[in-house]
């Protein structure tokens, strides 16, 4: 991923960069105090050679510096420093504020000049005189004492003016010390503006791992491609960013953009990352550009970079995306290599490189993400980063890393060298692939394709925001071409004509600055038709009737059910009266779709049960929707109502929606957390059953999973009520700060919080954590109750899961340590981590296990919170308490496996997301903030009934830039204070959801018939104008707008004339009050016009429609598709349309298929004779080793002669032994000989025995070698009838005879390998002639709905009485089908009450069960 680093005013930063370090593969220069020379070995590798180490930049060329050439370290210090790197002239000024030492506070100054003017009993203005000047920087003082408290600091010689002025003794203020130091540093100056811009580009670690494993030859040659497309990737950015800006820009007015001639930078290489372990670096090919915030404007002036180099931060996305597609065309041509995506990372990866490498080589990151995780601020990332770094070697040379890689590799992968030549195979020929399209260059996917592909619902650009710019279109088109790009200019074709396929992308006005590049903002057509769907169907279902029952039986339900909710009669439970309004809104009103805002603690659940009960009474069957399924365990354990997911809701309409055709009302609960374009499905399904939904949820809190916003419109449109009452928090201060929040004033509720002790602040992460856990563990000291109580009565929140872990692994170190934990196992996690479990650990659960459909006890669903009781191999027992439908709790046991474990079921649970504590209540809360937005803060501010108490750091709450412009903390209130001020900062631009679909409806605009220039024109002259205007709307109404405006007139009634007529009488007086003597004259061209439009007047148009009567067209209810609104027709041709591209692109990747393997079958080598070669190099293999088993065999058996020969000699001597001296000397032989022959032949035999020994271990070892290599996984299946799955053959001659019969099969796994290809090749055209068939009738479809919708707007234009009429007659046809839809279940239950005799709510009896 490419990345950008401002580089700060700190120099140091600059050196950083020109040592060969840049935050990756070794540690800075300095290890323990000493200077390490540049001539390390290290840093010469990482550099290589002077090459590495390049200018780059348009913009050299005018301070005498060439790209390409070598750089010197020197002039680029110089050119950092804004200098002309070769006479050291100051070229740019850089930015300057007074030194932080010459400051001091300025609350005791104002305070003291305060007391002096009372004391004198005048005011300060008074006390300082005339001197204007003094008053201005006074007043500026005190607003900044008022807006950043303590920490506000003032210039040393601006307070001693005002001391002056005021008899204030700044010695009594801030001390002798204080004054003398402050004095001192008075007019010393630091730099505060920005050097430059490291703008890193970043490639998959498969490539770098080519290059590290490929021959030094190949090696240059991928790392030549690499540095190619670079250059060109800093040239594109060049392009984007490299302008600065003329003029002043604020209070009011705008810079000018002027061009430049480009940056002034240079690139660094670099090959490794850090040491890991203390082992040599991963393999990581990446450059640096670093480049300096200066460029030469046209208008002959050296300026810094335009926008503050905020264009350089916005294609970073697009810069990486380029780096990687020019590479993978590169690369495909000239080595014939392949890249694929990544299934869980999504990033290109060269085809071929074992992905167990891939992970072995990426330590480095995983060490950095296990401490930072991927969400982790980009401070925190640095600061980690330079903890985990590790000293290097200072002997070690090139060829010892690259050695070193490859000892790595080969603990992996089996051959290296085989793994290369699969992912280099060599260019391109006529036996290779080809990447290159038909009109040369690489080969595109069609716009239309790559449309699809970015504007995905899951991924895509809108995955999970509604508006994006082109930049990011631009990045996410160039990611899409999976051969690359042929050039940026290509690639900026290719997303001007992206952005222009029907259906897709939609033009939003453009915000912001004008001046950027690429700053044209999109969105989605599904994002559009979701918020009309949710804005005209809430309309559209006002106030019909939908469960809609009168205010007696209202009132009654919620008698009922105050009175089963009161325990004691001498307490009675009394709903409010805003929970009162709000239940009698949901059940009288009759809206089909309703809506509620329930703030955090307001109680919500309260008015769903008492309504649920209300509805019950009437016979209508009540359902709920919860995101999450413990969401909806809650939901309809407190309120009684069934409930499921929102996914399980959405797959049952897409099945049928059997669920939705048996409910009622549709509870949809924290309805702003669910993503617009489900709203709307559910909605629209709802709508077709007479489903009321009922929806609750605060725009305040958490953001939609996905796009939200919707919610808060309909909330607009129905005119919702809204519960403001906290019933949650007890502490007075804490309601307070969080109202004061939902007015907008988070910088207030968060003083105020710090204020009453609830916010603290600290230097580090670290810092926050060791007193978050210090809190954790004092609080569960005092809370009472069992274990289950403990868990729900304390929740400790963070933003970022990286937090969470770092929180739950504190707070169980710290159980563990106190004995609490018993026993314990350690289980092995998918990707290679580690979970330890014990007796007593608190866990969540975070995966949903339906075990009841499966004839289970319980079922377990993600976001439980419960403890472990045993822990074993196989898994752990594990228990959780959840409220129960009637009031209590009830306590739950299950099993969790070991398999579950490792698929990620369980985590610890002492500490939490903030998202995943949505919903619930307890007594005590302690929050990290970093990570945390506005609404996620909200809602973990909002959890507790007691206490909620919030930790932040100072160091990375606060911008390096304000710390060195305020200087360190004097005290912990002032740190407090910075830290609070800098927080509330970062929540400054966090906004609610919003609707995109407002952008495209802007309030009209006059459009005279001449244009007149706007600061010209007169104010009476743009009344005539509006005049004129509405003139022509009138006259030519849009045809959405007619079928509404349009009434049909009653029979036998001229509706053209009388229409006519109005609109002449409106112009009449429009023409009597502009010919008053009041209003304002009119010039001779205003008149002119207005003068046309009365003389065309509405008379003769009205003579004109008379005499042409209007054409007949075929009636709506004959038409098809005549029944169905414009809102359904819409979305029908867009889904239509949809699905049959979709069925065009599956056909078409069908047909490639089919395609592929058919040219597989036609090439010199088929696959399957490859299929034979490569099991026929196997048998090779097994044959080598059974050589080896027979040779060993035969050794073992010649050793096994020579022992029995030994052992018959030793016989003989043994016999001779017992003979005379005498028959010895007669043999030949003595005693002496003979016994030393039997110690010579006892030797023999035992060398024989050992050499049996060896030999069979020898021959045994070949055959198990042998029989492995044939049972690997790619030639087992094809020697299964030789026995390939059963143990090995005993005997040498049989594994070969063996061997034999598998080497006869090579013919039949040709034959067969190629059968195979080719019945794949027959199925995916069958498919693919399939989908064929199913595009072209979805094709058929959308063109049939789209004449349907091309007749309306031909109707609305030539027959607009028709249009009219017909309008009204659908709209009365839909409504009075949803009304019989909603009818039908009322009308079921009333007849079921009606034969039992009906009886009402009780308080033993909530209404009819039989439904529930």
């Amino acid at each position: 991923m490419a990345w950008v680093t401002t580089l700060g005013p700190d120099m140091q930063q600059v050196e950083y960069r020109l040592t060969g370090q840049c935050g990756c593969d070794l540690e800075h220069q300095e290890q323990r105090g000493q200077e390490v020379e540049e001539t390390d070995a290290q840093v010469d590798y990482r550099l290589g050679d002077a090459r590495d180490l390049e200018w780059i930049g348009g913009g050299l060329q005018e301070v005498g510096l060439v790209a390409g050439q070598s750089v010197d370290k020197d002039q680029a210090r110089l050119l950092m420093d804004g200098r002309h790197p070769m006479t050291g002239e100051l070229l740019v000024t850089p930015k300057v504020a007074v030194d932080p030492r010459g400051k001091v506070q300025a609350r005791p100054l104002a305070e003291a000049i305060e007391s002096a003017a009372a004391e004198l009993g005048v005011s300060v203005d008074e006390l300082l005189g005339d001197d204007e000047k003094l008053t201005k920087r006074l007043a500026r003082l005190q607003r900044g004492v008022h807006r950043e408290g303590d920490r506000h600091r003032v210039p040393f010689r601006a307070a001693e003016q005002l001391a002056e002025a005021t008899g204030v003794d700044l010695a009594e203020l801030y001390g002798r010390g204080g004054v003398a130091e402050a004095r001192e540093y008075a007019d010393a100056r630091i730099r505060v503006g920005n050097r430059g811009y490291d703008v890193t580009l970043d490639l998959s670690k498969t490539y770098s791992t080519a290059v590290a494993l490929a021959g030094e030859e190949m090696s240059e040659e991928l790392r030549g491609a690499f540095l190619e497309v670079a250059r060109e990737t800093f040239g594109a950015m060049e392009g984007w960013a490299a302008y600065a800006m003329a003029g002043e820009h604020g209070n009011g007015k705008t810079a000018d953009r002027v061009d430049t001639s480009g940056f002034l930078g240079w690139m660094t290489v670099h090959y490794s990352a850090r040491p890991v372990g203390g082992e040599v670096g991963d393999p990581h090919l990446h450059v640096h550009g670093n480049l300096a915030n200066m460029a030469f404007a046209e208008d002959g002036k050296w300026r810094t970079v335009g926008a503050g180099g905020r264009d350089i931060l916005r294609h970073a996305h697009a810069a990486d995306a380029l780096v990687k597609a020019r590479l993978r065309q590169v690369t495909g041509e000239r080595f014939g290599m392949r890249w694929e995506r990544h299934a869980e990372t999504g990033a290109w990866e060269v085809v071929g490189i074992d992905e167990n490498l891939r992970k072995a080589f990426s330590r480095r990151n995983t060490q950095i993400t296990a401490a930072a995780a991927e969400d982790a601020t980009t401070g925190e990332q640095k600061l980690i980063a330079r903890q985990l770094a590790e000293g290097k070697d200072a002997t070690i040379t090139q060829a010892d890393v690259r050695a070193a890689w490859r000892t790595r590799a080969e603990t992996v992968v089996d051959d290296v060298d085989a793994m290369i030549r699969r992912a280099i195979p060599g260019p391109e020929g006529p036996d290779g692939p080809t990447v290159a399209g038909p009109g040369g260059g690489p080969i595109m996917p069609s716009p239309e394709e790559i449309a699809a592909f970015i504007w995905r619902r899951e991924g895509g650009l809108t995955e999970s925001r509604k508006s994006v710019t082109r930049a990011d279109v631009l990045a996410h088109v160039i990611d899409a071409c999976p051969f690359g790009v042929p050039d940026i200019a290509a690639a900026e074709s290719l997303t001007d004509t992206v952005l222009a396929v029907d259906g897709e992308a939609v033009a939003l006005p453009t915000k912001g600055m004008a001046h950027l590049t690429n700053p044209q903002r999109y969105t989605h057509a599904s994002i559009l038709a979701a918020e009309q769907t949710i804005a005209e169907t809430t309309a559209d279902r006002l106030n019909e009737g939908a469960a809609q029952l009168t205010v007696e039986a209202a009132e009654l339900a919620i008698a009922t059910f105050e009175a089963q909710r009161t325990p004691d009669p001498l307490r009675p439970f009394v709903m409010s009266q805003e929970q009162r309004a709000a239940t009698l809104r949901f059940l009288t009103a009759g809206h089909g779709v309703d809506v509620l805002r329930g703030k955090a603690g307001t109680g919500k659940t309260t008015i769903m049960s008492a309504a649920r009960m209300g509805w019950e009474a009437a016979g209508l069957r009540v359902s709920g929707a919860a995101t999450a399924a413990v969401a909806a365990s809650k939901l309809q354990a407190e309120s009684g109502i069934a409930s499921a997911t929102v996914a399980t809701w959405l797959m049952d309409i897409r099945d049928g929606g059997r669920r939705m055709a048996n409910t009622d009302v549709l509870v949809l609960e924290e309805a702003a957390m669910v993503d617009d374009r489900d709203v709307a499905d559910l909605l629209t399904a709802a709508a077709e059953h007479g489903v009321k939904v009922a929806m609750i949820g605060d725009w305040a809190q958490l953001k939609a999973i996905g796009v939200g916003g919707g919610f808060k419109r309909a909330h607009e449109i129905v005119d919702g009520l809204e519960l403001s009452e906290n019933r949650r928090q007890k502490d007075a201060v804490e309601r307070a700060a969080l109202e004061a929040w939902l007015d907008g004033g988070r910088r207030t509720a968060l003083s105020m919080l710090a204020e009453h002790g609830r916010v603290h602040a600290v230097r580090t992460p670290d810092d926050a954590y060791a007193a978050m856990l210090g809190a954790w563990k004092d609080t569960v000291g005092r809370l009472e109750g069992d274990v289950h109580d403990q868990i729900e009565d304390l929740v400790v929140l963070a933003a970022r899961n990286a937090d969470v872990e770092i929180l739950n692994g504190g707070a169980r170190e710290l159980r563990k340590k106190a004995g609490e934990l018993t026993g314990g196992y350690t289980y092995a996690l998918a990707g290679g981590e580690r979970l330890e479990l014990a007796a007593g650990d608190v866990i969540r659960i975070k995966r949903n296990d339906y075990r009841t459909r499966r004839g289970g006890d319980v079922d377990v669903l993600n976001g439980y919170r419960g403890q472990v009781t045993y822990a074993a191999k196989g898994g752990v027992a594990v228990e959780w308490r959840r409220p129960a439908e009637d009031g209590v709790y009830a306590v739950e046991r299950a099993w969790i496996t070991a398999d579950q474990i490792a698929d990620g079921t369980l985590q610890h649970g002492y500490a939490m997301s903030i998202a995943a504590a949505q919903g619930l209540t307890c007594d005590y809360t302690l929050v990290y903030g970093v990570g945390a937005d506005a609404n996620s803060l909200y809602p973990a501010l909002s959890r507790d009934r007691i206490a909620t108490h919030l930790w932040l750091p100072a160091d990375v709450v606060e911008s390096e830039d304000v710390r060195r412009r305020l200087g360190d903390a004097r005290s912990e209130q002032e740190l407090l204070e910075r830290a609070v001020a800098a927080y509330a900062d970062s929540l400054e631009h966090d906004n609610d959801d919003r609707m995109v679909s407002d952008e495209l409806a802007p309030a009209p605009e006059a459009q005279p018939v001449a244009p007149i220039p706007h600061q010209a024109q007169p104010e009476h002259g743009r009344a005539v104008d509006d005049a004129v205007h509405r003139h022509g709307e009138e006259e030519h109404p849009e045809p959405a707008e007619s079928a509404v405006q349009a009434a049909p007139a009653p029979e036998g009634q001229d509706s053209t004339a009388e229409r006519v007529a109005a609109s002449q009488a409106r112009l009449d007086a429009l023409r009597e009050r502009l010919q008053d003597e009041d209003a304002p004259q009119l010039t001779d061209d205003q008149k002119a016009r207005l003068d046309q439009v009365l003389a065309t007047g509405f008379a003769s148009r009205a003579e004109q429609e008379e005499a042409r009567p209007e054409p007949e067209f075929e009636s709506w209810d004959d038409r098809k598709y005549g029944h169905i609104s414009a809102q359904k027709l819409t979305s029908m041709i867009a889904e239509r349309t949809a699905e049959a591209r979709r069925a065009e692109r599956l056909a078409a990747d069908y047909t490639r298929q089919a395609e592929a393997w058919r040219a597989q079958l036609a090439a010199p080598v088929t696959p399957g004779q490859e299929r034979a070669r490569e099991v026929g190099e196997v048998l090779d293999r097994a044959d080598q080793f059974a050589a080896v088993a027979a040779t060993e065999w035969d050794n073992e058996r010649q050793a096994r002669e020579a022992m029995r020969s030994a052992q018959e000699i030793q016989r003989q001597l043994l016999e001779a032994q017992g003979k005379s001296r005498l028959a010895l000397r007669l043999a030949g032989t003595s005693r002496k000989e003979t016994i030393a022959l039997s110690a010579e032949y006892s030797e023999r035999e035992s060398e024989a025995y050992r050499e049996i020994l060896r030999a069979r271990r020898a021959a045994e070892e070949a055959q198990r070698e042998a029989w492995a290599t044939i049972r690997s996984p790619e030639t087992v299946q094809w020697f299964e009838d030789q026995g390939s799955r059963r143990e090995a053959p005993r005997y040498a001659d049989e594994l070969q005879d063996k061997l034999a019969a598998m080497r006869e099969r090579l013919p039949d796994i040709e034959q067969v390998t190629d059968r195979a290809v080719a019945r794949k090749a027959a199925a995916v055209e069958r498919q693919a002639t399939e989908f064929q068939g199913q595009a072209q009738k979805y094709a058929t479809a959308a063109d049939k709905l789209q004449e349907e919708k091309a007749l309306r707007s031909r109707m609305a234009t030539e027959a607009p009485t028709q249009h009219a009429r017909e309008a009204q007659q659908r709209a009365a046809h839909i409504k009075q089908a949803r009304q019989k839809a909603a009818a039908r279940p009322r009308d079921a239950g009333r007849e079921q009450s009606e034969s039992r005799g009906y009886q009402p709510p009780t308080q033993d009896r909530s209404g009819p069960t039989q439904r529930r």
